[in-house]
């Protein structure tokens, strides 16, 4: 019975990759040092996605959303999603990295399978202990990187394409498999499917040139083209434009900061090839070499014919297509060709194994080339290991220490840390990983700043974590002077410090007093509703007693009577940040710092309404009137002194007005800001129920910007159009409204509508503004491109 085993060989691919999940988790991941960028923004996803999967307040269909949401670019949510079902194990990051093992296992099965259909049972072994132990894929399964989970659903596609090409029945379903494999390759990443451009084009070729019946052939396409497209479908008609658009930035990025590997070089084409001998390792293709040397030598003795191979032509032609693909590619890495090196793996076996009956000789070949893997991993994998723990011992980088201290100090609510360094060790990624590991109650973000507006920074959070030393590759001239300001700022303190292992230090500031605090207040029973008000250097300090159900998601709208004006101040409660709490009826104290006008607020009389998540407005009782005596001690305070977070409420408001104008660089340039301090994009939700409560107080046309931009944002296209139909009503001569709904148009895939919408504003005296001018070209190039006009939409893109 155990012979029995031990000669299938499944048992044997099951052992040799249990021998390899042992290698890994003892001695492969090291975890002394915090992942760097790519890595951090990788586990990031995946402890999302972790947190979505098995969150039980969610129903199915917000998972679902969810669950697409996690990632809108050129890198799609599959990785995640089936990592994230590995770590339920361990939600650690040795599971995380363990988890390269999902995509591993259906990898060297996929081998297998390809060796017993390109030779037989021995190479497909050989091939599979040939991949599984190359110091490339060994170092990529200690990371935490998608090339591993491509490769996986590379291999499975090449191996339903081999199938689908061996296949001689009249209508085969292997096209429905292809398909299908085909779409989970774009689900790990879009931009995977390229390299499959020539090998389908060759299958379906071949097919139809075999087919006498040309409805079979389309029948077996189509079959082909649902397979993908259903599996696609749902992610990308959600985030098309992104996908596309990150798609674009990446290239670009990589075309930046590309050194001396490009495509008109000799160096660009060669780069691939000339490491091959670094993937497999240099003793194992040293071992190669003296095997094929030996065949070369005994190929009369044991009949060893060098020359006859199965030529399998989808494998050449998938290996062209990699590699004119990635040569032309702007960044250059070696772990990009482990997509391909299955294949070469293939090829490598068919050296040691040649079907030779004289036992001999091919267990001296099996010795040889056993023996070199064993010495692979001595020297490579277990010496480096034990010399790195001694270097490392005790290392500490103090990610998970930043991100509880942070959440200590606001431990209902949720916050941002604002972050300047951006090195391999500290960076947003990594940090972001942790924060999103301990349950998402502090998220970190870049600061995207710039010499003109720097110092507005400051008005959009509440903690800064700033470096000395070595600030990265991304470090620029306004991040230094935003460092420096934030130090001399009156605003801001330095909350704590760390010494970190390479001797330099960080620092995490904090706003002196922070724009909400949420406590519970015994008092609150007997004050239930009650607000009261004070005058604050640059603004209002509000302070509501409320049960829980009634703070969670609320608003809160003022009115600030003042002779016969009328002052309108609208805020989302704990600025949309406030955790949800389980007991609904607990009372709390919510302080709230509000900037404002003092001129306006001074010897105000205010009226304040609360609207509940609800959607009702429920009167509070105020207990404060504003005298202008408290007003003129604090208004001769210097401003910069007390900078107050920016109520982003009106800046949402600030946005409509934008779009109104057609002032589109204005736009992208504060949604950038808002985004980094509120990546949940809560602000604009809670902008979209208040100014539809204004709207209906007073038919101001500022409110319906307002909703629009919150609903286009938020892509709720449905609604998005039926608000702007509602604004082009009343104004059907602003030609930046027939732009908008021509974007919405393109977002929906209405091509006549957005040509339509494109021809109206051409005719608009609008359509003077430059940055109008611009976008409208934009769009109408892709309508050009959409239409398989190339030429006229190259031209507009350009």
């Amino acid at each position: 019975m155990l012979r029995r085993l031990l000669s299938n060989n499944y048992i044997k691919i099951i052992f040799i990759w249990s021998f390899a999940i042992f290698i890994d988790y003892y001695f492969v991941i090291n975890l002394d040092n915090p992942p760097d960028w790519d890595q951090g923004y990788h586990l990031s996803n995946t402890f999302k996605m972790f947190n979505i999967v098995f969150n039980n307040n969610l129903n199915i269909n917000d998972k679902y959303s969810y669950i697409l949401d996690v990632t809108d670019n050129y890198r799609g949510p599959l990785t995640y999603f089936l990592s994230s079902l590995f770590i339920r194990i361990n939600n650690s990051y040795k599971f995380a990295y363990l988890s390269n093992h999902i995509f591993i296992g259906l990898t060297i099965l996929s081998i297998y399978q390809l060796g017993l259909l390109f030779k037989n049972k021995n190479t497909g072994v050989w091939a599979c202990i040939i991949f599984l132990f190359s110091p490339l894929v060994i170092q990529q399964r200690g990371v935490f990187l998608i090339d591993i989970s491509l490769t996986s659903f590379s291999t499975l596609a090449i191996l339903t394409m081999t199938l689908w090409d061996k296949s001689k029945k009249h209508l085969s379903l292997f096209g429905l498999l292809t398909g299908f494999s085909m779409g989970l390759i774009f689900l790990v990443k879009p931009t995977g499917i390229v390299i499959f451009i020539i090998p389908i084009i060759y299958i379906l070729f071949k097919k139809y040139i075999k087919k006498e019946n040309k409805i079979i052939f389309l029948y077996e396409f189509l079959i082909f083209f649902f397979g993908f497209l259903i599996l696609i479908y749902p992610w990308f008609s959600k985030h098309w434009i992104t996908i596309i658009t990150s798609t674009l930035n990446a290239w670009k990025w990589g075309i930046n900061y590309q050194e001396g590997l490009d495509a008109n070089t000799i160096e660009g084409w060669l780069f691939y090839f000339k490491n091959i001998p670094d993937v497999i390792g240099s003793i194992n293709f040293i071992a190669l070499l003296i095997i094929l040397v030996l065949n070369i030598f005994n190929r009369k003795k044991y009949n060893i014919n060098l020359y006859k191979s199965n030529v399998n032509y989808l494998f050449i032609l998938f290996i062209l297509n990699f590699y004119f693909v990635a040569s032309l590619m702007s960044t250059k890495d070696i772990r990009f060709i482990l997509v391909i090196y299955p294949i070469i793996c293939l090829y490598f076996a068919t050296v040691i194994d040649k079907n030779i009956k004289n036992y001999f000789y091919q267990n001296l070949k099996n010795i040889l080339f056993t023996s070199s893997i064993i010495f692979s991993l001595v020297f490579y994998i277990i010496i480096p290991f034990k010399k790195v723990n001694l270097l490392n011992n005790n290392n500490n980088w103090y990610h998970k220490e930043i991100i509880s201290t942070i959440e200590k100090e606001s431990p209902m609510l949720y916050s941002t840390l604002a972050i300047l360094p951006d090195t391999k060790e500290i960076n947003t990624f990594n940090l972001e990983a942790e924060a999103i590991r301990q349950g998402e109650n502090v998220a970190v973000r870049q600061i995207v700043s710039n010499i003109e507006t720097y110092k507005n920074d400051l008005k959009y959070f509440d903690w800064f974590l700033i470096k000395n030393g070595n600030q990265g590759v991304m470090t620029s001239k306004s991040k230094q002077l935003l460092s420096d300001y934030l130090k001399r700022n009156q605003s801001f303190f330095v909350f704590k410090k760390w010494t970190l292992p390479d001797n330099s230090e960080i620092s995490l500031f904090r706003r002196k007093e922070l724009n909400t605090k949420l406590s519970p207040n015994p008092t609150c029973e007997n004050k239930n509703k009650n607000i009261y008000f004070e005058i604050i250097p640059n603004g209002l300090k509000l302070r509501l007693y409320a049960k829980k159900s009634l703070l969670e998601s609320s608003k809160i709208l003022l009115d600030l009577k003042k002779n016969e004006e009328v002052h309108k101040i609208n805020i989302a409660t704990g600025q949309g940040q406030i955790k949800s709490l389980k007991n609904e009826e607990e009372c709390f104290l919510l302080s709230q710092n509000i900037p404002s006008d003092l001129e306006k607020i001074s010897d105000s009389i205010i009226d304040a309404n609360l609207l509940t998540k609800n959607n009702n407005l429920i009167k509070l009782k105020v207990h404060d009137h504003l005298s202008s005596k408290i007003t003129d001690k604090n208004m001769n305070t210097k401003q910069e002194e007390f900078i107050l977070m920016a109520n982003k409420v009106d800046k949402v408001k600030e946005l409509g007005i934008y779009l109104r104008n057609g002032n589109f660089d204005e736009i992208f340039n504060l949604i950038g800001v808002l985004n980094q301090s509120d990546p949940k994009q809560t602000y604009f939700k809670n902008a979209e129920y208040i100014f539809q409560e204004r709207y209906k107080q007073k038919n101001e046309i500022n409110y319906l910007y307002g909703i629009l931009i919150s609903q286009i944002i938020r892509r709720e296209i449905d609604l998005a159009n039926n608000t702007l139909d509602k604004i082009i009503k009343l104004e059907n001569l602003n030609g930046n409204n027939y732009l908008t709904k021509a974007i919405l148009n393109i977002y929906e895939f209405k091509l006549k509508e957005a040509r339509v919408s494109i021809n109206k504003l051409k005719y608009d005296d609008m359509y003077k503004s430059n940055q109008t001018l611009k976008i409208s070209n934009y769009i109408d190039g892709l309508i050009n491109i959409f239409e398989f006009k190339l030429y006229e939409g190259i031209s507009k893109l350009s």
